[in-house]
C-alpha cells in the first residue's frame, strides 16, 4: 500500500509547487488618486514619497509630482502645461522629466492589472494635429530579480494638438499583471529631432497616471497548499494502517 501513498503525495506536491509558481491574487485595490486617498495639495520632489492605499510612490528624476485636476492647468498662462483630455477627476502628474517607482509598503509582491496614462504637453498649443510625442514607459523588477522594460504609445494629438488618457489592462500590461512585481517605475520618453525617444528631453517627458488597479497575492495561499499536502499524506497513512 505504500506505492499509492507515494503517488498521491507526489501529485499533491506537484500541485503545491504549481501554487507557489502561480500566486493566488487577492481582491483588486483601486488607486484613483482622489481624496481621501490623495490630498488635493499633494506635491513631492525627487526622493520624496507619496502613500496611496498600501502602496508607495517614490519620485525620481529631475522633476516633481503633483495631484492635479483639469482645473490645475491654467491655459491662460503661457508657461503652463496643457491638461490631458478624458479625465475630469484628480490624477497624479509628473513634471520636468520625473519618473515614479511604485512598490508595496510592506515589500510584498503585487500586480498591476489596469491603469490610465496620458502625455502632458509641456505647453498648450505647442503641438499640431496628429503628432506622436513619445512613449509611456514601465521598468519592472520581478521578485526573482528579472527586469523588463515595457513601452506604449501616447497616441496622436487631436485636431487641436491636445492629448488624452489611455487605458491599459490585462494582457496589454504584460509582466505587470502576473502578480510577481517587486517594484515598477513609470516614466516617459519623447522623440527628438532625429526620431530617438529620449528620457529627460528638455523637460518634455511629462506624463500623468490614474485609476491603477493593483492586486497582492493572498498571503495564506502557500500555507494552505502545504497544509492540504500534509493532511492528504496523513489521511493516506491512516487508510493504509486500517487496511492492514
Amino acid at each position: 500500500m505504500k506505492r499509492p501513498l507515494r503517488h498521491c503525495i507526489g501529485c499533491a506536491a506537484a500541485t503545491f509547487l504549481l501554487a507557489l509558481g502561480t500566486p493566488a491574487l487577492g481582491a483588486p485595490v483601486a488607486l484613483d488618486f482622489e481624496e481621501p486617498q490623495l490630498a488635493a495639495d499633494t506635491l513631492a520632489a525627487t526622493g520624496q514619497t507619496i502613500g496611496v492605499g498600501h502602496f508607495v510612490f517614490e519620485v525620481g528624476g529631475a522633476g516633481f509630482a503633483a495631484a492635479t485636476t483639469p482645473a490645475s492647468f491654467d491655459a491662460s498662462q503661457s508657461v503652463t502645461p496643457a491638461a490631458p483630455l478624458g479625465n475630469a477627476t484628480q490624477f497624479l502628474s509628473f513634471f520636468g522629466d520625473a519618473f515614479v517607482t511604485m512598490s508595496h509598503e510592506a515589500g510584498r509582491s503585487f500586480s498591476v492589472t489596469s491603469l490610465d496614462y496620458a502625455f502632458l504637453s509641456p505647453l498648450a498649443g505647442v503641438f499640431g494635429p496628429d503628432v506622436d510625442p513619445g512613449l509611456f514607459l514601465a521598468f519592472a523588477v520581478l521578485t526573482d530579480g528579472t527586469e523588463d522594460l515595457l513601452a506604449w504609445d501616447f497616441g496622436l494629438s487631436d485636431d487641436n494638438g491636445e492629448f488624452g488618457f489611455f487605458n491599459l489592462q490585462g494582457a496589454a500590461l504584460g509582466v505587470l499583471a502576473a502578480g510577481k512585481l517587486r517594484q515598477v517605475s513609470f516614466g516617459a520618453c519623447t522623440y527628438d529631432d532625429v526620431g530617438d525617444c529620449t528620457i529627460g528631453n528638455q523637460n518634455f517627458s511629462q506624463f500623468a497616471i490614474d485609476n491603477i488597479v493593483a492586486q497582492v497575492p493572498a498571503p495564506a495561499s502557500a500555507t494552505l497548499a502545504l497544509s492540504a499536502l500534509l493532511l492528504l499524506a496523513a489521511q493516506r497513512q491512516r487508510s493504509g494502517r486500517t487496511q492492514h
